[in-house]
């Protein structure tokens, strides 16, 4: 339990000191101020800086001597003050546990002790994984038996960032409606799962529980990325994909239902019916959510609907983004140009120092200036050919299931015929998906990745079931994992970790049970280039039915869905079907189905400029 009084070194007007004072007095924790601290002098002093190496307010020292500096850590930190069980190891989010049973996890000392940034991990190669289905089982039946409202179970092994091993290999998070289950509850529910597990042979294996929706409640807009508007010397290889993306026919499609074009998710892989067949179709969910990703407010594909894409919120999205950029491209050209005004006229013998200045920014402004016509001719294009449904609409369902057997994998597709007449052949490159410009893709997945200078990665091939679970390959801190990518309508191009061991899933309404496989986010960084943890994330809502494909092109797994929000950011768990299991579904219904085939696209990026 942390302190209850301490000293705070802030100022009067400082925001973030404001915040800790805040909470302290809701929740009655005495803080001392001192007296006659002056900024700028006292902070620069050997006493302070023995305590606060860094110097900087708002900094925090507890009775004992804690010192958590950060604010966002401080503020937390003082929250905890008011349940006396709650931790470091209690943080919730992608940090850890709300309620973890066993001992605490392990900290480092000193004044970086705050809220060490945990980082989930897949788990590969534990001596659980054969058994893991069946204890799984009993530990669902158990958890309904205690009347536990659950909603996912998952087995993961956690480490602290940029650590290379886990301290904890194994821990098995049971996620459950927020604000549904007391401490007490979750104690007795915690020592019945671990009964099990001991029954099984692993007692030294932790359980945790955690607060997670199975619902997303949030704004779809509010996960959809930037996309890059840089011009000039900041930026010339602007990423003209982002913004043809949602007007192109590469993997990553935003697909919807014609009658209810908000219900948005992602078309997966497309399919030739025949050998000698013309007929083309496109793997999706049987289910699409609206944007708000509520599980009561899907939409199922029925054979005979008609089928759009991009959907009306991805086509608002790209409009909005095309017409930004036009405008950032703009002011970029009259900035420029008045730069080359400033310079004056070009003199015979002038200095030749200025002659450069004035041949560099007449670059930026012819590059700025073709961009610019290049983005109102697609803006020209998408408002004038696809503003309307009628125009969007791309085939109708063919085909759709929707059925799973009780903790079984979600036999949950569709196929979506193709209207010859509304696709663009030309243009058209099969099963390719868009996985980033070089610089990230490689460094995220090393020596791994033969990168396809095109950008384009070719779908081809199965991971099969045994390599899922045990992996050849190996992430940055050299630990076994299956590296994988995908690009979704929401989120685009993102980088994740499959794991070992499958997740159970538990629909709050009917109750029925499922398995699937947790892809966790995985971004190598290198320095000191981060983001910030709500950005880490491997899909969102609109994602769903996105391709998840290995780094040398071979198919993983469908999307299927992903955890809820977290109470300190988005949790960043995502769900698959994976495509071995999902083809022999496909092929029971269709079995002269096929990939369709691999097109040449070595000239691609010249269909994005027309």
């Amino acid at each position: 339990m942390p302190p209850l009084f301490g000293t705070l070194w802030t100022t009067s007007v400082q925001g973030k000191g404001r915040i800790i004072k805040a909470v302290a007095a809701l929740i009655g924790v005495k803080i001392t101020l001192p007296e006659d601290y002056d900024h700028f002098v006292d902070n620069r002093k050997p006493k302070f800086l023995s305590k606060f190496p860094n110097g900087m307010v708002p900094a925090w020292e507890g009775d004992d001597g804690y010192v958590p500096v950060r604010y966002g850590k401080c503020h937390r930190f003082l929250e905890s003050a008011e349940d006396p069980h709650q931790g470091p190891d209690s943080t919730g989010g992608p940090n850890g546990p709300q309620e973890k049973s066993g001992p605490g996890w392990p900290k480092s000392d000193g004044q970086w002790t705050w809220w060490t940034d945990r980082e989930a991990r897949p788990v590969h190669g534990h001596p659980i994984q054969d058994d893991w289905l069946s204890i799984g089982k009993h530990i669902c039946e158990r958890l309904d038996s205690l009347h536990v409202e659950w909603t996912f179970i998952n087995p993961l092994a956690y480490a602290n960032e940029d650590e290379a091993k886990p301290f904890c290999p194994l821990v098995v998070c049971i996620c459950v409606e927020p604000e549904s289950l007391s401490y007490q509850a979750a104690v007795s529910a915690a020592t019945a799962v671990k009964e099990i597990l001991a029954l099984a042979g692993f007692g030294t294996i932790e359980v945790a529980f955690v607060e997670s929706a199975v619902s997303l409640d949030e704004d779809v807009k509010a996960y959809r990325p930037k996309l890059r508007t840089s011009t000039g010397s900041i930026n010339l290889d602007d990423d003209e994909y982002g913004h043809h993306k949602h007007f192109s026919t590469t993997l990553g499609l935003s697909i919807a239902i014609f009658e209810n074009p908000q219900t948005e998710g992602t078309g997966a892989l497309y399919f030739r019916l025949g050998r000698d067949n013309d007929r083309t179709v496109l793997l999706a969910p049987a289910h699409v959510r609206s944007d708000t990703m509520c599980l009561d407010d899907s939409w199922q594909l029925r054979e005979g609907e008609r089928i759009i894409s991009p959907g009306n919120t991805a086509y608002n999205h790209a409009v909005e983004a095309v017409t930004h950029r036009i405008g950032r491209l703009q002011s970029a050209v009259k900035y420029y140009s008045d730069r080359i005004g400033e310079l004056g006229e070009p003199v015979e013998g002038g200095d030749p120092q200025l002659l450069e200045n004035r041949e560099r920014l007449s670059d930026i402004v012819k590059e700025s200036t073709r961009g610019i016509r290049g983005m109102e001719k697609l803006l020209d294009k998408v408002t004038m050919k696809h503003a309307t449904l009628e125009e969007r609409t791309i085939g109708v369902v063919l085909h759709s299931t929707t059925s799973s057997e009780p903790y079984g994998f979600p036999n949950d597709w569709a196929l979506i015929e193709l209207d010859n007449d509304k696709i663009d052949w030309p243009s058209f490159y099969g099963n390719k998906m868009y996985i980033g410009s070089i610089p990230p893709a490689a460094r995220t997945w090393g020596d791994e990745l033969e990168y396809p200078m095109d950008g384009l990665l070719q779908a081809t091939g199965i991971v099969s079931d045994d390599e899922m679970r045990n992996p050849q390959g190996v992430d940055a801190q050299g630990e076994r994992c299956l590296l994988v990518a995908k690009n979704g309508s929401t989120t685009g191009v993102t980088f994740g970790r499959v794991n070992g061991l499958e997740s159970f899933r538990r629909d709050p309404a009917t109750k029925h049970v499922s398995i699937a496989l947790a892809v966790l986010p995985y971004i190598h960084w290198h320095g000191d280039d981060r983001r910030g943890r709500a950005s880490r994330r491997f899909s969102a809502p609109g994602d769903d039915g996105a391709v998840v494909l290995a780094s040398d092109g071979r198919i993983v797994g469908i999307l299927t869905g992903g955890m809820g929000l977290e109470k300190f950011g988005y949790m960043g768990m995502s769900y698959l079907a994976p495509y071995w299991w999902l083809d022999k579904q496909i092929k029971a219904k269709f079995p002269e189905s096929s990939f369709y085939e691999v097109v040449e696209s070595n000239i691609w990026w010249q269909f994005l400029r027309q």
